[in-house]
């Protein structure tokens, strides 16, 4: 996100399926220049994100879609976001969204920023558990190929700027995928 604000005294931020916004937005949270466009169809997420960020300048400038990504996206204008993030939360959806619309959100010289569960460990821990007041609860990932992301995105206009693993106790846990737009 840093490397896109480069040169840019504001920012267009949508976070796709943004949860609490601890592992992203929380780096942001002082900033005056950024919106941000939170997008979760879940309460109780939306309800750690406001608690996490309630007396924030970043909380000042968001916007809250509590709803689907799938039928958010074809209502978003054209070229209205500088980066568009999609952190975990492609692996917990039925199916990928919509390239076109993607394409269509980001402006020119934008990104779509992509990271989510390596598909190998998604097979083999195909189940994502936590603990809530003493309840075990689980929901089923499902495995997403960064190289299938890659050829989806180059179909519809992105390059490819970076993509890599990111390793945890030398366990392949996770990629991130950088795609930029192409220039107006």
């Amino acid at each position: 996100i840093k490397m896109v604000r480069a040169g840019r005294p504001d920012l267009r931020v949508l976070d796709l399926g943004g949860g609490t916004g601890i592992h992203i937005a929380m780096s942001f949270f002082d900033e005056q220049n950024i919106s941000w466009d939170y997008v979760d169809h879940s309460s109780r997420m939306l309800d750690q994100f406001q608690r996490n960020f309630l007396n924030t300048a970043l909380f000042l400038n968001t916007k809250v879609y509590l709803e689907n990504i799938t039928t958010l996206l074809p209502r978003l204008p054209s070229e209205s976001y500088d980066v568009v993030l999609l952190s975990l939360v492609l692996s917990s959806m039925p199916d990928t969204p919509d390239f076109e619309h993607l394409t269509r959100i980001v402006a020119p010289d934008g990104a779509l920023i992509i990271s989510d569960i390596d598909p190998f460990y998604t097979l083999t821990h195909p189940h994502y558990a936590v603990q809530v007041n003493g309840s075990r609860y689980a929901l089923r990932s499902r495995p997403v190929k960064p190289l299938d992301l890659v050829a989806n995105a180059r179909a519809h206009g992105f390059h490819a700027d970076d993509l890599v693993s990111i390793v945890d106790n030398k366990t392949d846990y996770s990629f991130l995928g950088v795609f930029r737009a192409a220039s107006s």
